[in-house]
């Protein structure tokens, strides 16, 4: 493709720089400068392949042709020639060819006589050469002869060609192209020449499109893309002879519809082909146009919702042309007969007190004696009889003349509107009854219409008069509606001075509510009157009504006596802070609570503060979480009998609650039931805290259960003195009867060993009397100082010998000489050590084990003699009992008085015992005497 026009500068070249005047001095300048010159060098360029394409054009079309062309360089070396130069004189250049030129003058021109196959040639010459150093080199000459060929004769001039298509192109309105299509030419094509209209549309430079499809593919919109590659393929690769196709075309910001035609001017195959590209914008938008006229026409036909005539009243009658479908929906009769009837057809389907008023109004109109036609009336459909009313509208289309030529009449259902406005004048009726019945106060106002000043004012609007306001104004404000209506203003008189900044704060907020969001804005604020004497608490409520865009139209509001609520309000206000005042400060929790019937789950609607008091949680937890809450505090031994108790009666029920710090608290709940509905129980109850009742009652039960044992063991003690005693003198008798037998008795006797064993257990019966006598602190007691560091020393070689090898011993004991004594008998505080050692070594069995035995200080005048060993502990059951007569949790046998004596023992000497053991972890058994104060 080429360029249509070039500039030519006195210099002979092509060329479009600026000469800069002035030098940049800021980088925008530089780059502004530079985004020009390589626009500049763009548009060069595109001049420099145009020029190309010209020359190419040119040559192609010299070659086939019968002008006499050849390319030469120094000593007439052939670089190219057609077949015209070939056929005349052969593949070299004649001599007296290159003297025609020199340096001095490389253009020339000439004439040449040839003779060729016996027939002579007159050729005339143009030559140009191009010189370097002196030397030539290159040179073209092209000739034409003077009387051609027979068969030459007729052939186009390629040079004429040219100037044909570069006329065609400043004039042609629609583009075009010429080219060669061929498989030899890249891409199949080779175009010669594109006009500029072609430039023009697809705002691409001429040589662009020398390039191949890409070019001229771009600006097509995607949609059409594919089908006009696909045409243009099929075109230049054979599979069809001519392109017709049109496509949308988006460049430079312009919207064009091209169609796109081409055919082989040569036939088919390959050869010369030419193209037009016309612009069918307009003839586009005309389809598309008639397309919407066709569619719309078709929609009115078809339409139900209104009647459509189209009459011809140029012959001053009337000719029906056109009526849709909605004629035959009210009247019940097809719209063929409607064309064929005259107007008094109407009178069929019309009411009869309004027929006449019609037909004679219809036949006027047709006449052109009325200048429209605008009437409402009603139309009977004649098959189902539904009555419509309906508004019918016409006008006359007249010719260049004036005279009515045309009538359009529209008819339009508008029975939903009539009902509606038979409803509005019941409800406007009604309206009117109930503003005069109901006590409060209602209003409808315009929307101010100064609010945007009046917000950045901060100044209470200026209300124009309201458009409506109830007549129990005059019982509310003790004035006139209508002066009210007219002079909303004065309502402000009513507003107490230090109130009046907080309502004009509140008015101002909803105004800008109702400018940005008036479908969700809402006014609502109470104030103080002063009307007639007196204070009326009114409560002012009012929002927007909504224009179908969405913007706030007008204000409707009400004006509400609300003063008995208040004084009730306040009543209630003063009820509560007393309750609240007995409630926050009682020692019991009050409750208030829902329930479902049979079910443990319920929700806290009261709880007075004595709660966080008593579990140290807040009443907000037990509000938001409600029975999870309570039951997670209950004891988890409780928690299944409590909420189980609590499903099925309301009564009186005790339980205990696991506290955070792990403390035990016992409570005791009773609740009664306020009402049940629906399946939902309200009930009140309260919870005390009866831990101290409960540690009281268990404390009293431990006294008196120790009172009991004491009792007991004083009884035993009683008893086993007496029989101590008695038992005593027995055996006493018996092992001296038995000594004195045995003095008789001669030695190797048999009966001494009768008498032996007599004596021996006459011996252990007296042990065991002793034993008895210990425990019930009626021994014989030899009172002495005594100390128990000494004691213990003196008793460590036996302890050691009586310890199985299994037992180590280690010895604790404070110092003789710091340690005070205490008055004991040494053989009654001996026997309570080795008691308790032997109880120890017992309790550690055969496993390995340790003994610790120490004494020492234990407060100001007490000592104490300790034993600690590593054995198998106790229990609490057995630690209650261990110290009673003949409890023992060794092999049967045992006699359970070792422990007992000690006890005895101890209680005789004014002394106390302390015993700490627990399973697996050993026992420390203390026994403390007061000591001898110096």
């Amino acid at each position: 493709m080429r360029h249509s026009t070039k500039t030519s500068f006195p210099s002979g070249q092509y060329c479009s720089f600026k000469p800069r005047t002035e030098v940049a001095s800021t980088p925008e300048q530089v780059l502004a400068e530079l985004a020009e010159i390589e626009q500049e060098i763009k548009a060069l360029t595109s001049h420099v392949n145009a020029l190309k394409r010209d020359e190419d054009m040119i040559r192609t079309s010299l070659r086939s042709s019968n002008v006499v062309l050849c390319q030469y360089t120094t000593g007439g070396t052939i670089v190219e020639s057609n077949p015209a130069f070939r056929r005349l004189y052969g593949p070299a250049v004649p001599a007296h060819f290159l003297d025609a030129i020199s340096s001095e003058h490389p253009f020339a021109a000439f004439s040449d006589q040839r003779t060729v196959d016996g027939r002579p040639h007159t050729v005339h010459w143009v030559s140009a050469a191009r010189y370097r150093r002196g030397r030539l080199a290159h040179a073209v000459i092209i000739g034409v002869e003077a009387d051609p060929p027979e068969n030459d004769v007729g052939q186009v001039d390629p040079l004429g060609d040219v100037n044909l298509l570069n006329c065609m192109n400043m004039f042609a309105k629609e583009g075009f192209w010429v080219g060669l299509v061929g498989p030899q030419y890249r891409r199949g094509i080779l175009p010669l020449f594109v006009s500029r209209k072609i430039e023009e549309w697809w705002c691409l430079p001429s040589w662009t499109h020398y390039t191949g499809p890409s070019a001229w593919l771009g600006p097509i919109v995607p949609a059409h893309r594919g089908r006009a590659a696909e045409s243009f393929l099929n075109f230049v690769q054979g599979r069809s002879d001519e392109i017709d196709v049109t496509v949308r075309v988006m460049c430079g910001g312009s919207d064009r519809w091209i169609r796109g035609r081409a055919m082989k001017v040569d036939g088919t195959g390959g050869g010369h082909a030419l193209g037009t590209l016309e612009d069918v914008s307009a003839m586009i938008a005309a389809e598309e146009i008639s397309q919407g006229l066709q569619l719309s026409y078709s929609m009115l036909e078809r339409c139900s919702d209104t009647v459509v005539w189209l009459a011809d009243v140029s012959r001053g009658s009337y000719r029906v042309l056109f009526v849709n479908k909605g004629w035959e929906r009210f009247t019940g009769c097809p719209p063929t007969t409607f064309k064929a009837g005259a107007i008094e057809f109407c009178r069929g389907f019309l009411v009869p007190d309004e027929a006449d008023w019609f037909v004679r109004r219809l036949r006027l109109f047709f006449q052109g004696q009325l200048p429209q036609f605008n009437i409402e009336h009603r139309f009977r459909n004649m098959v189902t009889g539904q009555l419509f009313h309906m508004t019918t509208k016409g006008t006359l289309v007249r010719d260049s003349a004036g005279r009515p030529s045309l009538a359009v009449i529209i008819g339009t259902d508008v029975t939903e509107l009539v009902a509606a406005r038979h409803r509005l004048r019941q409800t406007n009726r009604m309206f009117e009854h109930m503003s005069g019945t109901v006590a409060d106060v209602f209003f409808i106002a315009d929307f101010p219409p100064n609010v945007n000043e009046v917000m950045f004012g901060g100044d209470m609007p200026a209300w124009k008069p309201l458009r409506f306001i109830s007549h129990a104004t005059s019982d509310l404000f003790s004035m006139a509606p209508e002066t009210i209506q007219y002079h909303p203003g004065l309502l402000q008189e009513y507003v107490a001075e230090q109130d009046f900044p907080v309502i004009l704060a509140t008015v101002l907020s909803f105004l800008h509510q109702c400018t940005t969001e008036p479908a969700s804005a809402r006014l609502e604020f109470m104030f103080a009157a002063h009307v007639a004497g007196g204070v009326k608490h009114i409560l002012v409520r009012a929002k927007p009504t909504v224009s179908l865009r969405g913007a706030a139209a007008g204000l409707v509001g009400s004006f509400v006596d609300v003063s008995d609520l208040v004084e009730t309000q306040q009543r209630l206000a003063t009820s509560m802070r007393h309750f609240d005042l007995i409630s926050d400060n009682m020692t019991t929790i009050y409750y208030l609570m829902d329930q479902m019937a049979g079910q443990p789950h319920f929700r806290v609607l009261y709880i007075n503060k004595h709660y966080e008091t008593l579990t140290g949680r807040t009443r907000e937890a037990l509000y938001r979480r409600g029975s999870d809450e309570w039951w997670d505090l209950v004891h988890p031994e409780d928690r299944d009998t409590a909420r189980s108790m609590f499903a099925r009666d309301s009564g009186l029920r005790r339980y205990r609650l696991l506290l955070d710090g792990g403390r035990v608290c016992h409570i005791q709940s009773q609740r009664v039931e306020v009402r049940h509905t629906n399946g939902m129980c309200r009930t009140a109850g309260f919870i005390n805290d009866i831990s101290e009742i409960i540690e009281a009652q268990q404390r009293k039960s431990d006294a008196q259960a120790q009172l009991y044992r004491a009792q007991k063991l004083e009884s035993l003690g009683v008893l086993a003195a007496g029989v101590s005693h008695d038992f005593g003198n027995l055996t006493a008798v018996m092992m001296g009867d038995a000594d004195m037998a045995l003095e008789m008795l001669a030695p190797g006797d048999p009966v001494r060993v009768l008498l032996d064993s007599i004596v021996g257990a006459a011996s252990r019966a007296s042990r065991f009397t002793q034993e008895l006598l210990a425990y019930s602190g009626k021994g014989q007691f030899a009172v002495v100082p005594i100390n128990l560091t000494a004691m213990a020393r003196a008793m460590a070689d036996i302890i050691q010998a009586s310890l199985p090898p299994n037992v180590t011993v280690n010895w604790k004991l404070s110092r003789e000489s710091t340690l005070p004594a205490v008055k004991g008998d040494p053989s009654q505080l001996q026997q309570v050590l080795s008691n308790i050692v032997a109880n120890a070594v017992e309790a550690i069995g055969t496993s390995p084990g340790s003994l610790t035995i120490s004494t020492g200080h234990c407060g100001m005048h007490w000592v104490y003699m300790a034993v600690a060993d590593t054995g198998c502990g106790m229990g609490e059951a057995v630690r209650q009992h261990v110290f009673d007569p003949f409890f023992s949790t060794k092999l049967p046998g045992a006699r359970g008085l070792g422990m007992a004596a000690v006890k005895g023992i101890v209680d005789c000497h004014g002394g106390a015992i302390e015993l700490r053991s627990a399973l697996g972890e050993g026992t420390v058994l203390t026994v403390r005497f007061p000591a001898i104060v110096r």
